[in-house]
Order: C-alpha cells, then structure tokens, then sequence
C-alpha cells in the first residue's frame, strides 16, 4: 500500500473511531451544553415573563343560537363575552360567535401544537342519558371548562391560535387532516395507548393506573345510572302507595283509621315531591364528573401517544445511523475515499448525528412535560371528585333530614289527635 493510500485509509479509520456510538455515548458535553441553554434560555423567558403584564381572559358562553343562511340550512352558533388584557385583541368586553365544529377544531390544533401538554377536552356526547335540555345544559358546561383551561393554563393560553379564536369574525382555521393521525376525539370512542417499545417502568406503571381509572369510572358511571332507575321506580312505588291509600279513604271506614291513613298519605306526599325533586340532581355531578374523565384519559393518552411516535422516530434514525455507520466499515478496506467525499460523509454523519439529538431532546422534553401535567392532573381530579362527592351527600343529607321532619311531624300529629279523641271519651 503506497503512502498515499495508507493515509486515505488512517483518515477513514479515525472518521469511524469519531463516529462510534461508543464514543459518542461517553461524550456528555452535548447533554451538558443542552441543560447549559435550557437554563440560559428559562433565566431569560421568566426574566421576560416578569416585565410583561400577565395575560389574562375573562370568557362567558351563552346558550346556542340557531341561525338559517337558507330555507334549508342551519347552524348553532354559541355567543362568547369575551374581556381580556391581550393587547392583540380589543382590551374591552366584546362579543364573539362561534361554532360547535370551532371548538373542535380549536381543541385538535391545541393538541398538535402543544405535544405534551393535557388538553380540556370538548364533549360532545355523554354516555349516561339525558333530556334534550340537559344535554345542551352539559355542552355548555364542557364548553366553559375548556375555554377557562385553555386561557389559564401558562403554556396553551400563549398559543397564536388562541388569538384567531377570540378575534371577531370568523375562525379560519381548517380541521386537521381526519386521515391523518390528529382525528377528532368524537370519532374515536375508545382510544387507546399506541403500541411501542416502552423500557421506563413509571411510564408503564401510569398507563396502567389510566386504564385501570377509566375502566373504573365506565363502572361506576353504570351503577349510578342503576341508582337513578331505582330512583325512578321508588317514586312509581310511592304513586301506588298513595293512590291505595286514597281509595281506601274513600270507603270511609271509621274516623280514628281514616285519620291515620290519611295523614301518612299527606307524608308519603311530601317524600314523593321531595324524591322527584332530587332526583337525578343528588348524582349528577359525580356523574358529569365521571364521564367528564373518561374523555380527559382519552386526551391524556393522547400525550402518551405522541411521545410514543417521538420515541419511534427517534429509534428509526438510530437505525438509520446505525446501518449507515455499519455499511461505511465494511467499505474501509475496498473503498479508497478522495478527501472531498470523506468531507461529504462526514457532514451527512453530522446532520444526522445532530437530528438525533434533537430528537433525543424532543422525547426528554415531552416526558417531562408530561409528567408535570399528570401531577396537576391528579390534583385537580382528587380535588373536582371531593366536590362532587360531598355535593353529593348534603343533597341526600337534606333529602332524607325532610324525609325525617316529615314522619316527626305525622307523629306529632297523630299523637295530638290521640290526646283529642281521650278528652272527648272522657
């Protein structure tokens, strides 16, 4: 081998040694470098941060109005009052019309720009049934809750999107590619964790806890609606009771039976009127609240799904550098390389040991994210569950407290007859 060629072949060999996952492993300098300008860049957003007025919005949603554009086509459109300091929009209260689909919309694109991040969901169906009333009564509910989230929450409410939302006019935004892999959550019923290599065991320990806390929530959602049936024919129980009651007053047996029937139909009256009342009001917002979190999994597992794709992205350029890596060595003894194309492989090997890490950076950063959401997640879940649950039991507290009066006061009653009847004996 000439000297000529025997220095191609060193200069090669070196490129390889540079370009070994081994020694490119053991060189923590970039990862350093990296947290190095996390930190810069953190120190400078929040000095930033601190000189700005904070964003804030203030937003209402009136009842849907339907509009005709013709003698055929109509639309809902929901009305927003609208106050905010975002001095890119009008500083005072003003009106804004959108949508059922905007809100969809607005949902997806929040999504696909904030990977990572928890995203209110819009509900537009519940699984429990419900009135016409009720229903249009729960969307705006839902409505609310998404609009206070998204302009809360320190990274969504920064989102350009937000802006063209809340501008007059109409939202221009389009709706996501429905082939594509940001589909509307109304058209995945049961969504589900995408399949991938998975080697962190908390990751798999909280996908765990979703599945097993939404399979939780499908049971208990069913055995309220149980109750509310229940409920329902409790009070057709109590309509026979009266009605036998009634017709047994009417055969006018003697005075003293009469009485007492009488005043316990007057009872099973007032605990009748107070069962319909009640009903469905005592668990309906542990109901709302339980199919409510059903959909916030579903768009938890959303989050999961793309570090998922991030990781897979990031395992095929591995591969990619990998094979390419392995196809340049075993070249090193045939193939003489000129300087020019050693120059050239070694910039193609750069690109992509730069994409890598990119990516790599990518993955770490929506894990974190992720893991800071699922803890303000568990928070406000424990905190809204508490409520609804205490609601829940002052409404059957003061149900059955009435129900209590009213037996106190037909005793009370009958006693006072009782005394009466004795005198007149006597």
């Amino acid at each position: 081998m000439s000297d000529n060629e025997r220095k191609k072949s060193n200069e090669l060999i070196s490129f390889l040694d540079i370009l070994s996952p081994s020694r490119r492993s053991n060189n923590g300098s970039y990862s350093n470098l990296s947290q190095l300008d996390d930190t810069q860049n953190n120190t400078e957003n929040n000095t930033n941060n601190q000189t700005k007025e904070k964003i804030y919005y203030k937003v209402s949603v009136e009842e849907p109005q339907k509009k005709n554009f013709d003698s055929i086509l109509s639309q809902s459109f929901y009305k927003l009052i609208v106050s905010t300091n975002n001095p890119n929009l009008p500083n005072t209260e003003y009106i804004v019309e959108r949508k059922a689909k905007d809100f969809q919309i607005l949902y997806q694109i929040l999504l696909e720009n904030n990977p990572g991040v928890f995203v209110q969901p819009v509900i537009d169906k519940y699984s429990f049934n419900t009135t016409h009333e009720e229903l249009m009564k729960n969307r705006k509910h839902s409505l609310e809750k998404f609009i206070k989230q998204i302009t809360t929450h320190p990274v969504l409410q920064k989102d350009l999107v937000i802006e063209k939302f809340f501008t007059k006019g109409k939202f221009n935004e389009k709706e996501p590619d429905s082939n594509k892999k940001f589909r509307l959550f109304r058209n995945i019923p049961n969504n589900t964790f995408l399949k991938g290599t998975e080697n962190d065991e908390k990751i798999l320990n909280q996908k765990l806890r979703i599945e097993l806390l939404s399979n939780q929530l499908k049971t208990l959602i069913k055995v309220l609606e149980n109750l509310t049936k229940n409920q329902k024919e409790y009070i057709s129980t109590n309509d026979d009771v009266i009605q036998t009651f009634l017709n047994f007053e009417k055969s006018k047996e003697d005075k003293p039976i009469s009485f007492n029937i009488k005043s316990f139909r007057t009872v099973m009256e007032k605990i009748r009127k107070n069962e319909k009342k009640y009903q469905k009001q005592d668990i309906h917002d542990i109901l709302l609240i339980s199919d409510e979190y059903i959909q916030k999994l579903d768009s938890l597992k959303n989050c999961f799904n793309t570090r998922t794709r991030l990781y897979n992205t990031w395992m095929d350029t591995s591969q990619e550098y990998k094979g390419k890596l392995e196809t340049l060595s075993k070249s090193k003894d045939s193939w003489l390389f000129e300087q020019e194309t050693l120059k050239a492989k070694k910039k193609e090997f750069d690109e992509l040991n730069q994409k890598l890490k990119n990516q790599e950076n990518d993955f770490n950063r929506i894990t974190d994210t992720i893991q800071k959401e699922l803890q303000e997640f568990e928070k406000l879940r424990l905190e809204e569950f508490l409520d609804a649950i205490q609601h829940w039991l002052e409404i059957l507290l003061e149900k059955e407290n009435k129900k209590i009066k009213a037996y106190e006061k037909y005793f009370i009653h009958i006693e006072k007859e009782n005394q009466k009847s004795s005198q007149d004996i006597n």
